[in-house]
Order: C-alpha cells, then sequence, then structure tokens
C-alpha cells in the first residue's frame, strides 16, 4: 500500500500560503511554473529544530530554513566561506574566536539577526535534553555550567567564543557550518518555550530562520512543504517558490510520478530503476560522491556472541562486499571499510576484509560458536544511498551470515523508529548508514570511535577507552601527517570493532528536464536557491 499525490494540476493550484514558521503572511500564488515536487522518503524526519535533527530528512529541510555563520560554497568542501559572518579571527591555537556579524540580514518575520541570536541557538544545543546533535557543540567541551564563559555577544554584531580545550580549528568552523549551529530567531523561540524546553516543542514543526525557504508546514510521514522568504539577502533569492517534498515509500510510485510528470525529481530510487531511465529524453540523472557510509553495526552487550571479537571478525570476513556493490548498488558506490570515507582527510584505502567462508568459519569455531547463534537485524524500509533498498541488503548479508550459522531475523522498520531503538541500545544487528555533518574526519572518528560522544559506538555498547583517547588527541590537530597517523591508528584499533563498513555510495537523483543548476553535495544537500525551472 502506498499513498499516491494528486495530479499535478491539482497538487499545485493557485492557493494562498500563511508561512507557519513566524509572523510571515505574505500573498503570493503557487503554480507549476515556480513549484517543484520531488518524491522521495522523508519518515525518517523526527524534528525540524536545527538544534536537535540529525536525519537526513530533517537536516537536508533545516539546510534550507536556516543560516550558520560560516558555510561551504556548492561543491566546494575545502574551506569554509562568509555567511552569517562577514569575518572572523581565531588566536591560541584555536581556542579564542571572535565572529563579526553581517548586519541588515533578516529572519523571515523581519526580526534582524544579531549576536544574542548566535549566543542563544548554540546555547539551546548544550542544553536540550537527550538532545542527538549536541554532540558536535560538546566534543569542544563546552558544557551547560561552561556556555557562559564560553560563548558570548559583545555587541549586536560581534560574537566571542573561548573553547575550553584545544580544538582544531579548521574543524570547528566546518562544524559552525553544519545545521546545528543553524541561527534560530532567539526572540520567537522564547515566547514559545513550555517546561524549560528551549522552544523544541514549538520549532519540532515550525521555522525561525533567516534561510532562503520558510517551512509551509509538515505532516510526519507525508508531506514537508517550503515557501520563499521574501526577506532573505544573504545571496539571490529563490527562483523556485515553493518546495514540496511527497513523501513515496514505495520506490515504484516515486519512478511513476517523475514519469508522469507529477513529481519534478525522485530520490533513492532503486539502481535498477535508475538504469531504466538511461535513453530517456525527458529525465536527466545526477550522479554525486557521498561522502558516507553504509555499514552493519553489532551490539556487543545485546548478543553475548557479539562480544567476542573472534566472531565480529568473522562476521566481517563473512559478507561479499564485491557482490553488494556489483550486483545490489549496478556500481553506484565504491568499497570502503574504514569509518573515514573517500573524499576528506583522513581516508584510509586499506580494505582489512574480503569474502573468505573458510576463515570466517574457523573464528567461529575458535570463539566457541561453531554450531552459530540467532539474532535479529533492524533494517529501515527505505532506500540507501546506491540504490538499494534495506529489506533487500538486509536479506543478502543475512544470507552472507547464515553461511557461517549465525541466523538473522530481519525486522524492517520505519527509520524513525529504526534509529529510536537503535539509540536506545536496543540493535543486535542493525543496517545504518552516516553521513557527513561538517568536513573533518573528526566527523566520523567521534561517533565510531568515541564511547564519550554517546553516538554510534556508544548505541553498540562498545566503550573502548583507548579508542577515545585517541579520537580526543586527534580532536585537537591540524591535518598534518601526525594528524594522519592517529586516524590510521583508530582505523586499525576498530579492526575487530562493532562495525562492519559495506560501502561507500553515490548519491543518484532522477529530475525532469525543467530543473536546471542542480547540484549536490554531501554539506548542502541540494541548494535549492540556485536552481531555475523552466
Amino acid at each position: 500500500m502506498f499513498r499516491r499525490l494528486l495530479p499535478a494540476a491539482i497538487a499545485v493550484s493557485s492557493l494562498l500560503v500563511v508561512a507557519v514558521g513566524g509572523s510571515f503572511a505574505s500573498a503570493q500564488t503557487y503554480n507549476q511554473s515556480n513549484t517543484v515536487i520531488s518524491a522521495q522518503d522523508i519518515s525518517d524526519a523526527v524534528t525540524l529544530d536545527p538544534g536537535v535533527a540529525y536525519e537526513f530528512s530533517s537536516v537536508a529541510a533545516d539546510l534550507q530554513m536556516y543560516s550558520t555563520l560560516v558555510h561551504f560554497p556548492p561543491g566546494n568542501l575545502n574551506h569554509v566561506s562568509p555567511s552569517l559572518a562577514t569575518r572572523w579571527t581565531d588566536s591560541h591555537q584555536g581556542q579564542d574566536w571572535v565572529f563579526y556579524l553581517r548586519k541588515g540580514v533578516k529572519f523571515s518575520n523581519g526580526d534582524p539577526v544579531t549576536a544574542q541570536d548566535v549566543v542563544y541557538s548554540l546555547q539551546r544545543v548544550v542544553n536540550i535534553p537527550n538532545d542527538p546533535a549536541s554532540w558536535l557543540i560538546t566534543q569542544t567541551g563546552i558544557t551547560p555550567q561552561n556556555f557562559a564563559k564560553s560563548i558570548q555577544a559583545a555587541g549586536t554584531y560581534e560574537v566571542k567564543m573561548t573553547l575550553p580545550q584545544q580544538f582544531a580549528p579548521g574543524a570547528w568552523l566546518a562544524i559552525l557550518a553544519n545545521t546545528v549551529a543553524g541561527v534560530v530567531d532567539a526572540k520567537v523561540v522564547k515566547q514559545h518555550v513550555v517546561n524549560g524546553d528551549w522552544g523544541s516543542h514549538w520549532l519540532y514543526n515550525h521555522s525561525a530562520g533567516s534561510g532562503p525557504y520558510v517551512l509551509q508546514n509538515w505532516t510526519p510521514s507525508q508531506q514537508m512543504a517550503f515557501t520563499a522568504n521574501p526577506d532573505y539577502n544573504l545571496g539571490p533569492k529563490p527562483q523556485v517558490k515553493r518546495l514540496v517534498w511527497q513523501m513515496e515509500a514505495d520506490t515504484t510510485a516515486r519512478l511513476d510520478m517523475l514519469l508522469r510528470g507529477d513529481a519534478d525529481l525522485a530520490i533513492g530510487l532503486t539502481s535498477q530503476q535508475i538504469k531504466s531511465l538511461q535513453g530517456n529524453k525527458n529525465v536527466k540523472i545526477l550522479r554525486a560522491p557521498e561522502i558516507a557510509e553504509v555499514y552493519l553495526g553489532m551490539g556487543v552487550k545485546q548478543v553475548p556472541a557479539l562480544g567476542n571479537p573472534l566472531v565480529r571478525e568473522a562476521v566481517k570476513y563473512a559478507i561479499d562486499y564485491r557482490s553488494i556493490i556489483k550486483n545490489l548498488l549496478q556500481g553506484n558506490g565504491i568499497e570502503l571499510q574504514g569509518i573515514i570515507p573517500k573524499g576528506i582527510f583522513g581516508y584510509v584505502d586499506k580494505l582489512p576484509y574480503n569474502y573468505n567462508l573458510q576463515k570466517a568459519k574457523q573464528l567461529m569455531a575458535r570463539a566457541g560458536y561453531a554450531k552459530g547463534f540467532s539474532a535479529t537485524m533492524l533494517v529501515p524500509n527505505s532506500t540507501f544511498d546506491g540504490g538499494v533498498s534495506g529489506p533487500e541488503l538486509g536479506l543478502a548479508v543475512a544470507g552472507d551470515l547464515a553461511r557461517i550459522g549465525i541466523k538473522i531475523s530481519v525486522r524492517q522498520l520505519q527509520s524513525s523508529e529504526l534509529y529510536s531503538e537503535y539509540r536506545a541500545h536496543k540493535a543486535q544487528f542493525i543496517l545504518a548508514e552516516w553521513s557527513l555533518d561538517y568536513p573533518d574526519p573528526q566527523d566520523f572518528a567521534a561517533p565510531f570511535a568515541d564511547y564519550t560522544q554517546k553516538s554510534l559506538i556508544w548505541r553498540l555498547q562498545d566503550n573502548n577507552v583507548q579508542l577515545a583517547k585517541l579520537v580526543e588527541k586527534s580532536a585537537t590537530m591540524d591535518d598534518t601527517p601526525q594528524r594522519q597517523a592517529l586516524y590510521n591508528q583508530i582505523n586499525a584499533d576498530l579492526i575487530t570493532g562493532p562495525f562492519a563498513v559495506l560501502f561507500q555510495p553515490d548519491q543518484v537523483i532522477a529530475y525532469s528536464t525543467k530543473l536546471h543548476n542542480l547540484t549536490y553535495d554531501s554539506a548542502n544537500n541540494i541548494p535549492w536557491v540556485r536552481v531555475v525551472k523552466h
């Protein structure tokens, strides 16, 4: 069963829109010529609060609605450029910073963006309870207790930051380009604080930013819609006046919508569907390397056998990585077994594991599990980047593991449910994807190797103190051979860790030839402000 979108002529008929994210209530007629409809899976979205959002769809939405002090220009992830801040200085090896804000920038309701808004936005992140994105800020040593000394407004348009500990300057700037540092209208958000929630309940489905778009509505697992922000002045105003992200779980329905003209683009098609579009004169294919990885996680305390490093190593030898890339992805990805993907500093090109059934069985026997064991694997019912569905990949991996006696029960979940169970330490095996937050190796080393950050390795309950210390040390360094040596060591120490990295995917998007200037990169997603439709 799936819910089809109404025909395009009905779905984008003229209407008067009032945005829910502030006082903006400008009359605007939307029609096919200035509206873009995307058929995709948005079921992973848990919240649209930029300080909390940590899922693919949520972050993609916040990239449209919020501005940050700095940003990465589309297609260039090497160095940040000015955004809300026109310039900045740093001293004491990246511990002391001053950011000078651009004057005249407005939120979508007309309020000016000031230093107080920047301070409040970051203060929210470190204070909201159980915030999965907060580690991006708190890994620098900033806490609720020392925040007032760490980040301050030094006037209307000047922000001073004193990090409690040394932290790589490039990494800190990259974090400040992430949506977790998206600046919210402090005055508006404070008006909606309930029971000390820092306005998070309200920002769940409202926007209060200065980005190129404003949230019009969000019906979870059905639709997100955005309208152009008339006060946006950090660059050219959006040409596309309305974005509609239509939830469609079924990839065949997504493809049908694109081919019928009911959608302008389809995200998350399977590799076979992408292949079927070759030669179609009305459709273009955008293929871009994704700085991400799809992996199999193992809960080391959920299943006694997985607490044994020999078993975890056996799992890694039992997987046929090349078959997955060739047959399931149709080549839309590359082999990767380290935790840092190709495309950023810290990448290691070694592939220590290959499909070796005999060795896997020997390791199982040495561990005392020659007859195997049973476990459950959580898989998302959506499609991974690269074009393979969660269930299809789950069955393939389960089939590989069955050959060494590991009997897997594949449990399909909506992404939001899957991540809720993952964060609650309930995963025995889990198939998941980790994508770039900010283009620095620390974005991968910290979640995969430092349990103190309460991210991926922590969810799998592998509290490796030595690894955490290596990650902490690497965070203080610039990109040097010494820093690379630390990431080499982290990868080496994770050789029997709780992750089997399966592949690094490509992002593949099918879209109508009516769309122009459509690009994608892992930091900016699709920069919709640049897209033109005609």
